[in-house]
């Protein structure tokens, strides 16, 4: 709600379209102003939604449904062919003159995390992804097609939390897509601005009250995982003066988000957290429907089943092999007698 209220600030005649992954469109949902068009992700157009989001965790199913949501507002909106993706934790804080321009040339527009050389930065952000997937500009075009195509391929399949085998969520694919595609690399210092690059980006604040970051304006800020992170005390680091505008933003940010109900220790279960008939969703029932796809098959909806369904197999397990070996013994010894 503050993403769809910041965009409508700096561009009123923008279509904010908003997926939520959930069963029903929550009433708060409905009434508010700002949400020009809703969607529910299993209206999104996959062809086997609930198999799809069975198998992953929920944070990594809703990852996996970027591509799809960006290929939904293509197919809704024919007469548009500009669109920007943003993640529901950033805040639009300018318009986006430079991705307008750029998408009159470049089919595709991605920001990477950072833009200045760190060793410790690199190693870290090199098993994350170089580019952030909380921002993706795309034009109508065949070239654009095919990569959401592309994208929506390997997330239907790989989409795990998974840095040992090199799979980020929807994020490290990215790292192909300006070999694959053609991408531009926007590096304006006001798109993205967040607490992975805000060493490197330096904000201030004008004596007309302008937010700058690198002598260039701040576009928007992605407050990525707020609420878990100690914002405060993660910039003091950078920016010890409390009255810092970076303090400012951090403050108003938060006055928004309970402006319009955020509650962080409130912490309401999303309908792919359980069941149809409300038991939670063990994890492991998750895994072992994700390792052993030809054991559950059958199964059009794994939600409408329970976790016994999928680890039944593990409470009754088969007898012991030692006890089958004894009894061969037995048989051989008899017969050599």
């Amino acid at each position: 709600m503050v993403m769809a209220k910041s965009v409508k600030e700096h561009h009123p005649h923008a279509i904010t379209a908003v997926c939520i992954v959930e069963e029903k469109v929550p009433m708060q949902a409905r009434r508010f102003k700002h949400f020009d068009h809703i969607v529910l992700a299993k209206d999104l157009g996959h062809p086997d939604f609930y198999r799809h989001m069975f198998k992953y965790q929920l944070n990594e199913g809703v990852w996996s449904l970027k591509p799809r949501m960006l290929q939904y507002v293509l197919r809704t909106f024919p007469e548009d062919s500009k669109f920007v993706y943003l993640d529901t934790d950033t805040k639009v804080y300018g318009p986006f003159h430079e991705v307008i321009t750029l998408l009159d040339q470049s089919p595709i527009v991605l920001t990477p995390h950072i833009t200045h050389p760190s060793v410790k930065d690199e190693l870290q952000l090199g098993m994350a992804g170089l580019y952030n997937s909380g921002f993706v500009a795309l034009k109508r075009s065949g070239e654009s097609n095919r990569f959401l195509h592309w994208w929506a391929g390997r997330l239907n399949r790989f989409c795990y939390l998974d840095v040992k085998q090199g799979i980020f969520g929807d994020q490290k694919w990215l790292d192909h897509a300006p070999v694959f595609f053609d991408v531009h690399i926007l590096k304006h210092p006001g798109y993205n601005v967040a607490v992975w690059n805000s060493y490197y980006r330096r904000i201030h604040r004008t004596n007309n009250g302008k937010i700058l970051v690198n002598g260039q304006p701040l576009r928007f800020y992605h407050f990525s995982r707020f609420g878990k992170m100690d914002y405060q005390k993660i910039h003091k680091n950078i920016y010890p003066d409390p009255s810092h505008p970076i303090y400012h933003l951090i403050d108003q940010y938060s006055r928004d988000l309970t402006e319009h109900g955020f509650n962080p220790s409130h912490k309401l279960p999303c309908s792919y957290d359980c069941y149809r008939s409300g038991e939670p969703i063990d994890l492991r029932a998750r895994l072992a429907y994700r390792n052993h796809p030809e054991r559950f098959a059958l199964i059009q909806n794994p939600y409408t089943m329970s976790n016994r369904t999928f680890l039944g197999h593990e409470e009754n397990p088969p007898r012991k092999r030692k006890g089958i070996s004894a009894v061969k013994r037995k048989l051989v010894g008899r017969k050599r007698n």
